[in-house]
């Protein structure tokens, strides 16, 4: 049975103020990660068979590094279907353009046998979940934190070098919506939380910018959150079972529909997590 989301994992030890990365890419982690999830008989699917696969890979791939956080202070009741979100709400910003692009060329992170791999944050606002990544994740990985506002990638570098993480994480400046991952190669996780442009998943369908068993998370408010606070725009919008119906060929590890917390206000979301399949 899949844990209800946590909205909140509390201080880090490292960390000199509380920051909070997405509750359900915690979630999700948390339970790769897990030592003492049932994997299942015989009996199991293939699909299920094959995520099983794909979570002992990211448990070597953190050499047993995985940090424990402190969740004394998380509530299971939130961000989970019927329940509110996370407080830290930073994403509205990454929604504007001030056409800001990056340097050229591949970015791609070593990703051989369990030696770790890159980690992608989509739209990563001020960098809690890029750093968070970082330090769940080990020194094995990367992580491209990737937004266009070049003061929220200076939040982020300096929250990764406050936790100790500098040399792990990446900033990258450039405008998803007219460049897209085409940068990207052999990412074996990509994260995008209150940010969406439907034809990055296009890329990431046809692409490589996902390794096969690589992961992808995603949370995002869906249609009918404009009656409560932006976005407006359906092209901004999931629609119910869209996630699912697009990623249709994945391997799904946990999907269904929540609410979020935007703008004092409680508004549907999606949260979808799932693995590409092997070629």
């Amino acid at each position: 049975t899949w844990p209800r989301p946590a909205a909140t994992v509390a201080d880090c030890p490292r960390a000199r103020r509380l920051w909070q990365p997405n509750a359900f890419l915690a979630a999700v982690v948390d339970a790769l990660l897990d030592d003492d999830a049932d994997d299942g008989g015989d009996d199991s699917s293939s699909a299920d068979r094959r995520v099983r696969t794909h979570r002992r890979w990211f448990r070597r791939s953190c050499g047993g590094h995985a940090m424990d956080f402190d969740n004394s202070t998380m509530d299971s009741s939130l961000c989970s279907s019927g329940g509110s979100s996370s407080t830290d709400d930073d994403g509205d910003a990454i929604s504007r353009s001030d056409g800001a692009t990056g340097s050229g060329g591949w970015i791609e992170h070593g990703m051989g046998g369990d030696g770790g791999g890159l980690a992608v944050d989509v739209g990563c606002g001020s960098g809690r979940d890029a750093v968070y990544l970082a330090l769940k994740l080990g020194p094995r990985w990367k992580v491209l934190a990737v937004d266009n506002h070049r003061a929220a990638l200076a939040r982020t570098r300096a929250l990764a070098e406050r936790e100790g993480v500098g040399a792990q994480v990446e900033c990258l400046c450039i405008d998803l919506r007219r460049e897209g991952l085409r940068r990207v190669r052999g990412a074996r996780l990509i994260h995008g939380h209150r940010f969406l442009h439907k034809p990055l998943f296009d890329e990431i369908l046809a692409g490589d910018a996902l390794a096969d068993g690589g992961l992808l998370v995603w949370s995002h408010f869906l249609q009918g959150c404009e009656v409560y606070a932006p976005p407006r725009r359906p092209s901004r919008q999931l629609l119910v079972g869209e996630l699912p119906a697009v990623f249709a060929d994945y391997d799904t590890f946990q999907s269904f529909d929540g609410t979020l917390e935007t703008r004092q206000r409680t508004v549907p979301a999606s949260f979808f997590a799932a693995f590409r399949r092997d070629a």
